[in-house]
């Protein structure tokens, strides 16, 4: 952007030098391991998390909707994600949908 708020040009994932971007695996095991399990308290398999190219998807289920924007925001925090989409649900929306209820 420039002084006056135009834009001016882009910064792409490819512009950027090897040595400051992760690997998918290494985003995907930090936020599994550190934000949905230690930091959510969430069990493992409870939300799987899925990174290409630095874009994270999130699916699964949480107990309280309210851990929905912590969930994504902890995630957008992870160093070297560029985005973070997310299919996630509570319990109870589950259970709702279920057949036979």
């Amino acid at each position: 952007m420039d002084a006056l708020g135009l834009l001016v040009g882009v910064v792409s994932r490819d512009d950027l030098p090897r040595v400051f971007l992760r690997r998918d695996i290494a985003i995907q095991e930090e936020i599994t391991t550190d934000v949905m399990i230690r930091s959510l308290g969430l069990r493992p398999g409870d939300v799987s998390v899925h990174v290409a190219d630095g874009r994270v998807t999130l699916d699964g289920t949480v107990p309280q909707e309210s851990l929905i924007p912590i969930a994504v925001r902890l995630s957008e925090s992870v160093d070297g994600v560029i985005d973070v989409t997310h299919h996630l649900r509570t319990d109870s929306e589950t259970a709702a949908g279920a057949p036979g209820r």
